[in-house]
């Protein structure tokens, strides 16, 4: 898989930033296909890409908020319950 040039990045980075298509991989390789087909973005650049900017994470999180991590206590048990 080719890296993305200079003209493919100039336009994934406008897409995304200036006219706020900031969805998922899929759709934003959608709507560049459709809008921009001279570009030739293949799904894995933009997934790439995608990873690059939000620093490994792919997932779009639609309500602003991670979802809180659960810690759970160790029950360390000394021998069987009789």
């Amino acid at each position: 898989m080719p890296e993305l040039n200079k003209t493919q990045g100039k336009l994934i980075h406008k897409v995304y930033f200036q006219d706020k298509v900031q969805v998922g991989r899929d759709k934003l390789w959608a709507y560049i296909r459709n809008k921009y087909p001279q570009a030739k973005i293949s799904q894995r650049q933009v997934m790439h890409w995608l990873k690059k900017v939000r620093g490994g994470s792919t997932v779009v999180d639609l309500k602003g908020t991670r979802p809180s991590t659960i810690s759970y206590s160790r029950n360390l048990l000394s021998g069987p319950h009789l």
